[in-house]
């Protein structure tokens, strides 16, 4: 016998009350949350399917909105190592600026995203954002993402940026994109392409892949 959850109307009215979701929106969410399917959601909410998947995809687009805004806002600004508590709302004024995409053809990513914001000014350094995010593909045809934040100084960042590099392509991507930040890409201390990957580089090899690169990375304008 099928174990469902009952109680779908008290998560209903949490969510309206708690989340920006119409009182409609939080309804089906509510359902299929506590294992309703479409057609009883059909027949509780006396709504036609389609209706139903409409305002499903409003919620999925809600979803994607607050996915955004929780980069931006939140988890802790320091990293995904640090707890983050309820008050703990990262107002810092980032600011995007550069970011980059690459594809990837194996079965263990498809694409990775790279974003990277200014922080403030300290005395004695700047404070940058970076955001890193790889997607798969999923047995069912679905995606997964994953998403990393972390905050460093300048030298730090680049200390960082470089540290799971695993080809001269996607060395030079996060070169570019700290290049197109402002930011030296090979200042002291910045571990080489050779070291990082255990071979021998040629100029050509290099050249080639940080041209490749440049057209993967945007460089935007802080207003």
């Amino acid at each position: 016998m099928t174990r469902r959850q009952t109680g779908w109307r008290h998560h209903a009215t949490y969510l309206t009350n708690h989340t920006p979701l119409s009182e409609r929106q939080a309804e089906i969410l509510a359902l299929k949350k506590t294992g309703h399917t479409t057609e009883e959601i059909t027949e509780i909410l006396t709504l036609y399917p389609e209706t139903i998947e409409d305002h499903w995809d409003d919620v999925l687009e809600q979803w994607n909105q607050a996915q955004e805004l929780c980069t931006i806002m939140g988890p802790h600004p320091w990293g995904d190592g640090e707890t983050r508590q309820s008050e703990d709302v990262d107002d810092t004024p980032w600011n995007l600026l550069s970011s980059a995409v690459m594809n990837y053809s194996d079965e263990e990513r498809t694409q990775i995203e790279l974003e990277l914001y200014y922080g403030k000014s300290f005395p004695m350094s700047d404070m940058y954002l970076l955001v890193e995010r790889e997607i798969a593909d999923t047995a069912d045809h679905a995606t997964k993402t994953t998403e990393h934040r972390s905050a460093h100084d300048a030298n730090a960042l680049r200390g960082h940026i470089y540290s799971d590099v695993e080809s001269i392509d996607e060395y030079y991507l996060r070169w570019e994109l700290l290049g197109k930040a402002g930011i030296d890409p090979g200042a002291d201390f910045t571990p080489s392409a050779e070291s990082l990957l255990g071979r021998p580089i040629s100029q050509t090899e290099a050249d080639a892949a940080r041209e490749s690169a440049q057209d993967r990375v945007d460089m935007h304008t802080v207003e």
